[in-house]
Protein backbone atom coordinates (compact mmCIF):
# COMPACT_ATOMS: atom_id res chain seq x y z
CA UNK A 1 0.00 0.00 0.00
CA UNK A 2 1.18 3.00 -0.77
CA UNK A 3 1.76 6.25 1.63
CA UNK A 4 -1.04 9.27 1.54
CA UNK A 5 0.56 11.89 -0.21
CA UNK A 6 -0.26 15.23 1.68
CA UNK A 7 -0.14 19.30 0.42
CA UNK A 8 3.18 20.08 1.35
CA UNK A 9 6.77 20.83 0.24
CA UNK A 10 9.62 19.84 2.03
CA UNK A 11 12.33 22.75 1.94
CA UNK A 12 15.95 21.79 2.76
CA UNK A 13 18.88 23.93 2.67
CA UNK A 14 22.44 22.59 1.89
CA UNK A 15 25.92 23.92 2.19
CA UNK A 16 28.99 21.50 2.12
CA UNK A 17 27.37 18.70 3.40
CA UNK A 18 26.32 16.27 0.77
CA UNK A 19 27.08 13.20 3.09
CA UNK A 20 24.35 14.89 5.53
CA UNK A 21 22.13 15.69 3.07
CA UNK A 22 21.98 12.02 1.95
CA UNK A 23 20.83 11.12 5.41
CA UNK A 24 18.23 14.24 5.87
CA UNK A 25 16.61 12.85 2.46
CA UNK A 26 16.25 9.40 3.42
CA UNK A 27 14.61 10.23 6.30
CA UNK A 28 11.97 11.90 4.30
CA UNK A 29 11.29 8.95 1.66
CA UNK A 30 10.62 6.86 4.86
CA UNK A 31 8.20 9.04 5.83
CA UNK A 32 4.55 7.46 6.73
CA UNK A 33 3.04 10.72 5.33
CA UNK A 34 4.69 11.55 1.39
CA UNK A 35 4.98 15.04 0.39
CA UNK A 36 4.07 16.26 -2.45
CA UNK A 37 7.07 18.13 -3.21
CA UNK A 38 10.92 18.52 -2.37
CA UNK A 39 12.92 21.44 -2.84
CA UNK A 40 16.38 21.49 -1.92
CA UNK A 41 18.41 24.45 -2.30
CA UNK A 42 22.39 24.57 -2.39
CA UNK A 43 23.68 27.57 -1.17
CA UNK A 44 26.70 27.76 -3.76
CA UNK A 45 28.50 24.95 -1.92
CA UNK A 46 32.09 24.84 -2.81
CA UNK A 47 32.16 20.60 -2.72
CA UNK A 48 30.40 18.61 -5.38
CA UNK A 49 26.84 17.13 -4.66
CA UNK A 50 25.84 14.01 -6.46
CA UNK A 51 23.20 14.46 -8.95
CA UNK A 52 20.01 14.67 -6.08
CA UNK A 53 17.77 15.58 -8.84
CA UNK A 54 17.75 12.23 -9.99
CA UNK A 55 16.76 10.29 -6.73
CA UNK A 56 12.95 11.19 -7.09
CA UNK A 57 10.84 12.88 -9.53
CA UNK A 58 9.28 15.16 -6.94
CA UNK A 59 13.28 16.74 -6.57
CA UNK A 60 13.61 20.31 -7.57
CA UNK A 61 17.12 20.89 -6.91
CA UNK A 62 18.76 24.47 -7.03
CA UNK A 63 21.89 25.38 -6.67
CA UNK A 64 22.58 29.21 -6.20
CA UNK A 65 25.07 30.99 -8.25
CA UNK A 66 26.18 32.95 -4.50
CA UNK A 67 26.15 31.86 -0.74
CA UNK A 68 23.64 34.30 0.81
CA UNK A 69 23.23 32.39 3.94
CA UNK A 70 20.68 29.67 4.88
CA UNK A 71 17.69 32.10 5.29
CA UNK A 72 17.71 33.90 1.98
CA UNK A 73 17.88 29.88 0.50
CA UNK A 74 14.55 29.72 2.39
CA UNK A 75 12.74 32.38 1.62
CA UNK A 76 13.71 31.63 -1.91
CA UNK A 77 12.63 28.30 -1.45
CA UNK A 78 9.76 29.30 -0.07
CA UNK A 79 8.67 31.90 -3.32
CA UNK A 80 8.64 28.23 -5.42
CA UNK A 81 6.40 26.60 -3.13
CA UNK A 82 3.39 25.57 -5.22
CA UNK A 83 1.48 23.32 -2.10
CA UNK A 84 -0.57 24.69 0.76
CA UNK A 85 1.75 23.65 3.36
CA UNK A 86 5.90 23.51 3.84
CA UNK A 87 7.90 21.70 6.08
CA UNK A 88 12.09 23.09 6.54
CA UNK A 89 14.41 20.34 7.39
CA UNK A 90 18.41 21.70 7.64
CA UNK A 91 20.39 19.08 5.76
CA UNK A 92 22.71 17.88 9.03
CA UNK A 93 19.08 16.46 10.70
CA UNK A 94 16.88 13.53 10.28
CA UNK A 95 13.14 13.19 10.39
CA UNK A 96 11.42 10.15 12.63
CA UNK A 97 9.10 8.53 10.17
CA UNK A 98 5.94 9.68 12.18
CA UNK A 99 7.37 13.82 11.70
CA UNK A 100 5.04 14.74 9.00
CA UNK A 101 2.55 12.33 9.71
CA UNK A 102 2.47 14.09 13.22
CA UNK A 103 2.55 17.57 11.76
CA UNK A 104 -0.43 17.40 9.10
CA UNK A 105 -2.91 16.32 12.00
CA UNK A 106 -2.11 20.52 13.15
CA UNK A 107 -1.47 21.88 9.94
CA UNK A 108 -5.45 22.83 9.24
CA UNK A 109 -5.79 24.05 12.83
CA UNK A 110 -2.61 26.31 12.91
CA UNK A 111 -0.81 28.10 10.94
CA UNK A 112 2.84 27.28 12.55
CA UNK A 113 3.83 23.92 13.93
CA UNK A 114 6.65 22.96 15.86
CA UNK A 115 7.79 19.57 17.81
CA UNK A 116 10.16 18.61 20.29
CA UNK A 117 13.30 16.30 19.05
CA UNK A 118 15.67 13.82 20.41
CA UNK A 119 19.80 14.30 20.34
CA UNK A 120 21.23 12.45 17.31
CA UNK A 121 24.43 12.45 19.70
CA UNK A 122 22.97 11.96 22.87
CA UNK A 123 21.16 8.37 23.30
CA UNK A 124 17.40 8.68 24.82
CA UNK A 125 18.06 12.50 25.44
CA UNK A 126 15.27 14.82 24.33
CA UNK A 127 14.17 18.39 23.89
CA UNK A 128 10.29 18.48 25.21
CA UNK A 129 8.97 21.60 26.31
CA UNK A 130 6.07 21.48 28.59
CA UNK A 131 3.56 24.56 27.94
CA UNK A 132 1.58 23.73 30.99
CA UNK A 133 -1.14 25.57 29.58
CA UNK A 134 0.93 28.73 28.84
CA UNK A 135 0.88 30.15 25.63
CA UNK A 136 3.87 30.09 23.26
CA UNK A 137 4.18 33.83 23.00
CA UNK A 138 5.22 34.31 26.94
CA UNK A 139 8.20 31.74 26.61
CA UNK A 140 9.08 33.25 23.24
CA UNK A 141 9.46 36.43 25.20
CA UNK A 142 12.43 34.35 27.21
CA UNK A 143 13.67 33.26 24.24
CA UNK A 144 13.42 30.26 22.33
CA UNK A 145 13.02 26.52 24.06
CA UNK A 146 11.36 25.11 20.70
CA UNK A 147 12.78 23.97 17.98
CA UNK A 148 15.33 24.33 15.39
CA UNK A 149 13.56 24.90 11.71
CA UNK A 150 14.02 21.16 11.30
CA UNK A 151 11.04 20.93 13.55
CA UNK A 152 9.12 23.40 11.76
CA UNK A 153 5.74 23.48 9.30
CA UNK A 154 3.56 25.83 8.30
CA UNK A 155 0.90 27.50 5.94
CA UNK A 156 2.66 28.39 2.99
CA UNK A 157 1.24 31.89 2.20
CA UNK A 158 2.31 32.74 6.09
CA UNK A 159 5.16 32.18 5.97
CA UNK A 160 5.63 33.63 2.73
CA UNK A 161 3.91 37.04 4.23
CA UNK A 162 6.50 36.79 7.40
CA UNK A 163 9.37 35.68 5.48
CA UNK A 164 13.05 35.04 6.85
CA UNK A 165 15.35 38.17 7.72
CA UNK A 166 18.02 37.60 6.02
CA UNK A 167 20.55 40.20 8.18
CA UNK A 168 20.41 37.84 11.34
CA UNK A 169 23.52 36.03 11.89
CA UNK A 170 21.53 33.63 14.72
CA UNK A 171 18.19 33.45 16.16
CA UNK A 172 16.08 32.93 12.66
CA UNK A 173 13.72 30.85 13.62
CA UNK A 174 13.02 32.32 17.16
CA UNK A 175 12.46 35.65 14.75
CA UNK A 176 10.22 33.85 12.69
CA UNK A 177 8.22 32.27 15.67
CA UNK A 178 7.74 36.12 17.28
CA UNK A 179 6.96 37.64 13.72
CA UNK A 180 4.38 35.20 13.07
CA UNK A 181 3.05 35.83 16.88
CA UNK A 182 2.81 39.77 16.45
CA UNK A 183 0.93 39.42 13.49
CA UNK A 184 -1.55 36.84 15.33
CA UNK A 185 -0.79 34.03 13.46
CA UNK A 186 -1.37 30.60 15.32
CA UNK A 187 1.55 28.59 16.84
CA UNK A 188 0.87 25.06 17.88
CA UNK A 189 3.52 23.35 19.90
CA UNK A 190 3.35 18.86 19.71
CA UNK A 191 5.35 17.13 22.67
CA UNK A 192 6.76 14.56 20.99
CA UNK A 193 10.69 14.39 19.47
CA UNK A 194 9.93 14.18 15.62
CA UNK A 195 13.44 14.18 14.60
CA UNK A 196 17.42 13.89 15.38
CA UNK A 197 18.93 17.01 15.92
CA UNK A 198 22.47 17.18 15.62
CA UNK A 199 24.81 19.13 17.86
CA UNK A 200 28.27 20.95 16.96
CA UNK A 201 28.24 19.72 13.00
CA UNK A 202 30.98 21.75 10.76
CA UNK A 203 29.54 24.94 9.41
CA UNK A 204 26.64 25.13 12.18
CA UNK A 205 25.19 27.58 14.19
CA UNK A 206 26.10 25.78 17.54
CA UNK A 207 29.52 25.19 16.01
CA UNK A 208 30.05 28.84 14.70
CA UNK A 209 29.00 29.65 18.70
CA UNK A 210 32.04 27.48 19.81
CA UNK A 211 34.76 29.05 18.33
CA UNK A 212 33.49 32.86 18.53
CA UNK A 213 35.76 35.53 20.13
CA UNK A 214 34.68 37.77 22.91
CA UNK A 215 35.09 40.89 20.69
CA UNK A 216 33.06 39.15 18.08
CA UNK A 217 29.72 37.80 20.34
CA UNK A 218 27.48 41.33 19.73
CA UNK A 219 26.46 39.73 16.48
CA UNK A 220 24.90 37.27 18.83
CA UNK A 221 22.49 39.90 20.20
CA UNK A 222 20.56 41.21 16.79
CA UNK A 223 17.71 39.37 17.16
CA UNK A 224 17.16 40.26 20.72
CA UNK A 225 17.93 44.08 20.05
CA UNK A 226 15.48 43.85 17.43
CA UNK A 227 12.58 42.49 19.71
CA UNK A 228 13.76 43.67 23.10
CA UNK A 229 10.71 46.13 23.48
CA UNK A 230 8.35 43.53 22.86
CA UNK A 231 10.88 40.98 25.03
CA UNK A 232 10.41 43.40 28.18
CA UNK A 233 13.93 44.82 29.93
CA UNK A 234 14.18 42.06 32.01
CA UNK A 235 13.99 38.78 29.74
CA UNK A 236 16.12 40.79 26.85
CA UNK A 237 19.03 41.07 29.85
CA UNK A 238 18.97 37.26 30.18
CA UNK A 239 19.27 36.59 26.71
CA UNK A 240 21.84 38.59 26.02
CA UNK A 241 23.72 36.63 29.10
CA UNK A 242 22.51 33.62 27.55
CA UNK A 243 23.88 34.36 24.12
CA UNK A 244 27.24 35.29 25.43
CA UNK A 245 27.78 32.77 28.06
CA UNK A 246 26.71 30.00 25.38
CA UNK A 247 29.38 26.86 25.30
CA UNK A 248 31.46 28.60 28.20
CA UNK A 249 32.61 25.78 29.40
CA UNK A 250 34.25 24.28 26.09
CA UNK A 251 35.74 28.20 25.56
CA UNK A 252 39.11 29.13 26.62
CA UNK A 253 39.35 32.58 28.88
CA UNK A 254 36.19 32.23 31.03
CA UNK A 255 36.75 35.33 32.69
CA UNK A 256 36.45 37.73 30.31
CA UNK A 257 33.21 36.01 28.93
CA UNK A 258 32.13 36.80 32.07
CA UNK A 259 33.11 39.98 32.52
CA UNK A 260 31.58 40.66 29.10
CA UNK A 261 27.94 39.58 30.35
CA UNK A 262 28.17 41.67 33.21
CA UNK A 263 29.07 44.65 31.08
CA UNK A 264 26.03 44.07 28.57
CA UNK A 265 23.71 42.20 30.44
CA UNK A 266 24.18 43.55 34.20
CA UNK A 267 25.15 41.64 37.48
CA UNK A 268 21.18 39.63 37.73
CA UNK A 269 20.84 38.11 34.32
CA UNK A 270 24.76 37.12 34.63
CA UNK A 271 24.60 35.48 37.68
CA UNK A 272 21.11 33.62 36.65
CA UNK A 273 22.34 32.30 33.57
CA UNK A 274 25.17 31.04 35.14
CA UNK A 275 23.10 29.40 38.04
CA UNK A 276 21.01 27.33 35.71
CA UNK A 277 23.86 26.57 33.70
CA UNK A 278 25.34 24.80 36.96
CA UNK A 279 22.27 23.33 37.82
CA UNK A 280 22.00 21.68 34.34
CA UNK A 281 25.32 20.55 34.89
CA UNK A 282 25.23 18.38 38.24
CA UNK A 283 21.30 17.47 37.49
CA UNK A 284 22.81 15.56 34.45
Amino acid sequence: MENKVADITVLITTYNRPDYLDASLKSVFKQKVSPKKIIIINDCSTIEYPNVGDLDTRILYIKLDESQGANYARNYGVSLCCTKYVAFLDDDDIWKDNFLEEHMKKLGDYDLVLCGYEFMNKPNCFNLHSLNGSSIESFLKKGNPFCGMSGVTGKTEAIRLVGFDNELPNGQDWDLFIRMTKKNFQLHYIKKDLFFYRIGSHDGITSKAKKLKVEEVNKRYISADKHREWMGETNYKIRLAEQTLTWIHLKENKIAWVVKSFQEAGFYATAKVLYLKFVRKISK
